[in-house]
């Protein structure tokens, strides 16, 4: 890898693991960070005291690179404040305006990046000192930023902000795929939907179940899922419940299960299934991109970076003539 993304981070491959709220855990991140790959923690729900606990056990369980995303559609001054005082180094915005937060970070030392749905955000994040832009395409999963397909907005926004490295989102679930994103003008990729269908993530084993079995089209985007982030749109699998929230009647909010804290789990709220989740889990948020359909078994971390990357080199070399 020769980019200058590894020169900023010190990375050896160009991956970054999607931060995918509660399906991480410390077990994820340090795999994918002693993979020789960017883990992400997603701790844009946690109190300063889980910050503090999850960056010591990850320190405690590799000394590769990760850092922590923070979602903007709420304040998240105080997470920053604590991911300071945890000597992150790398933090990663969404959904928002990153301007309130960046001298502080940039003050305290931090390889700042901004997740862009336009070539136009991408030029904003530039111009206001955002160092790396993470292009996010409508393909997706989880909650989707951008309306535009991965194919058509990376290479606009390469163009758009040549001084900055573009990392590709959306769609990226192979070494295939990577390969096609670095060819577009991406200088690493961000993965998600693949690494949730890793033996290490927290999701329920159901869940990964059935990312396995799906295809390219098993997925729906829109809004359906909106108890506790409303009007933001999302990609999940499809299922009874998605059905229910397209009809376009009004939603049906009963109780379906307990999550693993105990709380109560509503039909059409924002969490996923995870392990400890009691009763109907398969009535939740499958979140899922469509690169589902490049999915074929539940693997280890390790096992999923060493495919890809034998993958991206082999379709990389099969165009070289050209």
């Amino acid at each position: 890898m020769t980019s200058r993304i590894k020169d900023m981070l010190g990375v050896q491959f160009p991956i970054f693991q999607a931060p995918m709220g509660s399906v991480t855990n410390t077990k994820l991140i340090a795999a994918v960070a002693n993979a020789g790959c960017v883990g992400m923690h997603a701790v844009s729900w946690d109190t300063p005291d889980e910050i503090d606990t999850l960056f010591a056990a990850t320190r405690a369980a590799s000394d590769g690179v990760f850092g922590a995303n923070l979602v903007l559609e709420w304040d998240q001054q105080e997470r920053l404040d604590t991911l300071i005082a945890n000597e992150c180094k790398l933090v990663s915005f969404f959904w928002g305006d990153p301007a309130p937060y960046l001298d502080k970070a940039k003050a305290n030392g931090m390889i700042t990046m901004l997740t862009v749905g336009t070539a136009a955000e991408a030029r904003h994040a530039a111009d206001i000192g955002v160092d790396i832009v993470v292009a996010q395409g409508w393909e997706a999963g989880g909650h989707v930023w951008s309306n535009v397909s991965t194919l058509a907005l990376v290479p606009a926004i390469a163009k758009k902000v040549a001084e900055i490295p573009v990392v590709a989102a959306g769609g990226i679930g192979s070494g295939r795929a990577m390969a096609a994103a670095l060819a577009l003008g991406a200088e690493a990729v961000w993965v998600g939907t693949r690494f949730l269908a890793s033996a290490e993530a927290l999701a329920h084993p159901g869940y990964k179940d059935l990312l396995v079995d799906a295809d390219e089209s098993s997925t729906a985007h829109g809004f359906m899922f909106d108890g506790g982030w409303p009007d933001a749109a999302h990609r999940v699998l499809k299922s009874r419940v998605v059905d229910m929230a397209l009809s376009g009647e009004e939603k049906d909010r009963a109780l379906i299960g307990r999550l693993p804290t105990g709380g109560e789990m509503r039909r059409f709220d924002d969490y996923p299934p995870t392990v400890g989740m009691t009763g109907a889990w398969e009535e939740t948020a499958l979140y899922a991109g469509q690169s589902v359909g490049q999915i074929d078994a539940i693997k280890s971390i390790d096992a999923i970076v060493t495919e890809m990357l034998d993958d991206a080199r082999e379709a990389l070399q099969s165009v070289s003539a050209f």
